[in-house]
């Protein structure tokens, strides 16, 4: 067989895998709910094991065969049939929507492609075994706090510097960037607040007596980033911990309780 033909892959062949636990925000069953760790293959990695068997074609032929099956299987699809794909299971069409009356149906339904797994491709997934089990933050994390006035980072303290909770400055009135990890604010009472320290270095736990960042002054907001302007209502030499407060999950949806992440010490400084 031609070196050319020959379609290059990584080998995996551990038949188990990791569970991943995430916490369930929507209040829907259980306190958590489990995705498995699935590594993807594309139609390379199938056709060099099929040449690994010696069955004496060529790669590209069978690489060629295969788009040849997928451009009938959507010509089928097409034609609004369904598809056994090698009794691995059924691709079929799905109507979804609803609608109040008859004459509303071809503009109130949608069509979509499904597939349904047969009894086979499930004894298959049975044979699998979880290595491990694992359960992911989906909380909100401040990782880092920049002064955009000054350029100064948070994460540029030591570690000396971080354990004996000395303060960044940060410049009055000037905008500050945090980033890190499902920051993104929503709800209605969703928002960024400088909470005020006591002689323990604790930040103040009532947000009435926090200083709130107002909406307009925010000036960016994403999942792993915000921007937003210090309220001059801070005052220089203070001392406070920013807080992020949110509900936010993903789009359009949002979780059943509030969370929030507190930064490192911050003092306000005059710029």
């Amino acid at each position: 067989m031609s070196n050319v033909s020959k379609i290059d892959f990584s080998e995996s062949h551990k038949g188990s895998g990791n569970i991943r636990l995430f916490e369930n925000h929507l209040n829907r069953g259980g306190k958590y709910y489990a995705k498995f760790e699935r590594r993807t293959i594309n139609d390379d990695t199938i056709v060099a094991r099929i040449g690994k068997r010696g069955v004496g074609i060529e790669d590209l032929a069978v690489k060629e065969i295969i788009c040849l099956y997928k451009q009938e299987v959507l010509e089928a699809l097409r034609n609004g049939e369904a598809v056994n794909i090698m009794d691995l299971g059924t691709l079929h069409v799905c109507a979804t929507g609803t609608v109040d009356s008859q004459s509303d149906a071809t503009s109130g339904i949608a069509l979509e492609a499904r597939f349904t797994v047969s009894e086979l491709t499930n004894k298959a997934v049975s044979s699998l075994k979880i290595t491990g089990v694992s359960v992911v933050d989906r909380s909100p994390q401040i990782e880092d706090v920049v002064d955009l006035y000054t350029g100064s980072h948070s994460s540029d303290l030591s570690s000396d510097e971080r354990e004996e909770q000395v303060p960044l400055e940060l410049s009055d009135g000037k905008s500050v960037m945090l980033t890190g990890k499902q920051l993104k604010i929503a709800g209605k009472d969703g928002g960024v607040y400088l909470c005020p320290l006591n002689d323990e270095g604790a930040a103040e736990a009532d947000l009435s007596k926090c200083v709130r960042v107002q909406p307009d002054k925010i000036t960016r907001n994403r999942t792993g980033e915000i921007e937003f302007f210090l309220p001059p209502e801070a005052g220089t030499g203070s001392l406070y911990k920013i807080l992020v407060k949110t509900d936010y999950l993903s789009k359009d949806k949002h979780k059943k309780s509030f969370s929030t992440a507190l930064s490192c010490p911050v003092r306000i400084v005059s710029a």
